[in-house]
Parts: structure tokens; sequence; C-alpha cells
């Protein structure tokens, strides 16, 4: 039991706060404020977004950007913290001079976009007995050592059609491939 309960909110300080609350997946007409704005902001630039949970299982305002190799992601979230400041963040003021937003970035996945006649990739397509290179629409942690100027590209058996859902597999024979190339990797990295 609470002996000091808190006075109700004002009626501003509601309208602010639910034009911040968090993607809900039952009411997809909840009025996302800062949120909706940044996922119409950067579909209108092609760029896929999605909003989420945090890991506690709580409604946040995380919003996940997914972009074009080469893409700055820096420019998005500048002008994402531009609306915050001019739109949204002076009409909180209005209710309390404390309010505000702060956007941290919690994690990031750089784009792993290796050239195809690179060394790296040329091995790569050689190992797994193909002349054509392959590409993937997710993010791997490739990308931060490809960042760091380690020559990268990624392998192994299985497909996102089938991964991080129930029953998730990986087919016998798509074993059996990563098998032969590990197998040609390692004679080409043992070969005299």
């Amino acid at each position: 039991m609470n002996a000091n309960p808190l006075p109700p909110p004002s009626t501003e300080t509601l309208a602010i706060v639910r034009r911040l609350i968090g993607f809900d997946t039952v009411s997809r007409n909840s009025n996302l404020g800062l949120i909706e704005w940044v996922r119409d902001y950067l579909a209108g630039l092609g760029v896929r977004s999605r909003l989420t949970y945090d890991a506690a299982g709580g409604k946040a305002n995380l919003f996940d950007m997914r972009y074009l190799p080469g893409t700055d992601p820096a420019e998005f979230i500048e002008r994402i913290e531009r609306y915050a400041q001019t739109a949204l963040v002076p009409e909180m003021h209005q209710v309390s001079g404390d309010a505000g937003i702060v956007l941290e970035l919690l994690a990031e996945a750089p784009d792993l976009n290796t050239p195809d006649g690179d060394r790296i990739a040329c091995l790569g397509m050689l190992l797994a007995g193909t002349s054509v290179p392959g590409r993937v629409g997710f993010a791997t942690d490739g990308g931060h050592f490809h960042r760091a100027g380690v020559p990268t590209i990624v392998v192994g058996p299985g497909s996102i059609d089938q991964a991080h859902k129930p029953n998730e597999y990986i087919e016998l024979a798509q074993v059996a491939r990563c098998e032969l190339f590990l197998t040609r990797l390692r004679d080409k990295l043992t070969a005299r």
C-alpha cells in the first residue's frame, strides 16, 4: 500500500506522454509522437525501421534503423534529435522545465560491404565453389571487423528464412556444404 500517493498527472503531462509512448502492437492507432515521426522520416528515405520493446518487456521508445551499406546513420540521428528538441521539448517545457528528451545509441551494427573483387571475397567464393558473390539483408558482427580494417566475409549454414523463429532449423545439406567449405579452407591454409 502506498501511504503517499502521487498527485494525478495534469492533462498536459498526459498529452505529452501519449505523444512519447512506445509502439504498442495491440493498438496501432496510438499517437506515437516522436517515434511516429522517426518512422515516417526514415521510411521516406527508404530506411526500414521498427519500434520495439526493451529487454525488460516494458514499452520503450526504442527504434531499430536499418539502412543500406555506405549510408551514414549520423544524419538520421541528427535530424531526429533536431525534431525532438524543436518540436516536442518546447511543448514539454510548458508543463515542466525539467522535462526533456535524450537519445542514446544503445547498440550498433555497422554495414559489411566487402567488394566482390576483394581478396577475401574471392577466397570465399573459391572455397564455396561458386563464382557468384552472395549478400544478405540482415546485420552481423562482421561489420565491426570490416570497420576496423579486417578483411571480412560471413559464411555459415542456414537461412534467415528459418532463423530466429519457432522450430528454426539448418538442413543437413547446408551443414555438409559448410563442412566442405571448412575442409577446403583448412587445405588452403596448410598447403605448402
